[in-house]
């Protein structure tokens, strides 16, 4: 049987020892790499600062800055990309999900890596021999709340948000300079917004071919659309607008090739692990760091009601549950 040449490139923070995979399957490469100022992590982490790079992009684009890397310097059959907190699930098992359609968990750590088979090659040559497309599954987006309550379609939900992650006047620019420079996507784009189903977070598997479409349709669009951004002060305050746009433009991208090519997709979980680093082995710091992971996400569909994104009262929890896990980290 034939192989395919397959890698899925971890995006990690430079500032965060986060639980290394020990597999050839992932690449795993520092994100703004350029920006380092200590190293974090074993010597087989890679930068994203080396060969043709936008490393010091990361401050607006974020991820994108590894997946352009990947990109312009490697040659594979297959491209992945992950997060460091957010992987594709390999495992057959059903797991309950949120109202964003993740599974989440506590901790990145052997135990959950076996859990979720996320080390499986051989499973995931058998996708890439069946699929060119392997995703994340999508959300409704009328089940996710928002600053200004729940949406019925995709556009109104990034609006709902324009407080806290883009302006809306950024999300009609992306729009219109689809319309005029990337004409063939520019249906799809409206259908995509206008529709209930958003796919966000950029996590994916796809073939050569396809995963060049998508890096020019998003670093095409993106690059041209930054120095619109900027000289109508659309990116002030909002640093990582173009990052947000990148993830919609992935959203709508695989709705395009989904509705016009009829190319076969493969919908697989998304994980969202709470905590990537290190935990402490035994002992009470250990403990009371599960049991804190464990109120977090057990409480977290209400919170969302409760505490809305960027609402005051939300940003002092979120500032008290951050200050609890850093000391319990010492």
């Amino acid at each position: 049987m034939f192989l395919n040449n397959v890698k899925i490139f971890v995006s990690r923070r430079i500032d965060l020892d986060s639980f290394e995979l020990n597999s050839n399957l992932y690449c795993q490469v520092e994100c703004g790499s350029i920006y380092r100022k200590k190293k974090v992590g074993s010597n087989q982490i890679l930068k994203d600062c080396d060969g043709i790079n936008i490393s010091e992009k990361r401050q607006s684009l974020g991820e994108l800055t590894v997946q352009y890397w990947a990109w312009k310097n490697f040659n594979l059959d297959y491209y992945g990309f992950c997060h460091y907190r957010r992987f594709l699930a390999f495992s057959k098992c059903n797991f309950n999900k949120n109202c964003q359609n993740l599974i989440i968990e506590k901790v990145l750590n052997d135990d959950s890596i076996k859990k979720y088979n996320l080390l499986d090659v051989e499973c995931v040559q058998k996708l890439t021999s069946k699929f060119k497309i392997i995703v994340n599954e999508a959300a409704e987006v009328s089940k996710i709340p928002t600053p200004e309550g729940f949406t019925i379609n995709v556009y109104d939900h990034w609006v709902a948000h324009r407080q806290v992650f883009l302006r809306k006047e950024s999300l009609d620019s992306l729009i219109e300079s689809i319309r005029l420079y990337k004409p063939e996507y520019y249906a799809s784009t409206i259908s995509y917004l206008r529709g209930n189903k958003h796919r966000g977070y950029n996590c994916f598997i796809l073939e050569k071919g396809i995963f060049d479409e998508l890096c020019e349709f998003q670093f095409g669009i993106l690059f041209d659309l930054e120095t619109k951004l900027e000289k109508e002060g659309l990116l002030d305050g909002y640093p990582r607008t173009l990052g947000y746009l990148g993830e919609i433009m992935y959203g709508i991208f695989i709705h395009h090739k989904n509705k016009n090519d009829q190319v076969l997709i493969k919908e697989l979980p998304l994980i969202y692990f709470e905590f990537t680093e290190k935990l402490p082995k035994k002992g009470v710091r250990s403990f009371l760091i599960n049991m804190l992971l464990s109120l977090k996400i057990e409480k977290e569909t209400v919170g969302f009601k409760l505490f809305p994104k960027d609402s005051f009262r939300r940003n002092v929890l979120k500032k008290i549950y951050f200050s609890l896990l850093t000391s319990l980290k010492r």
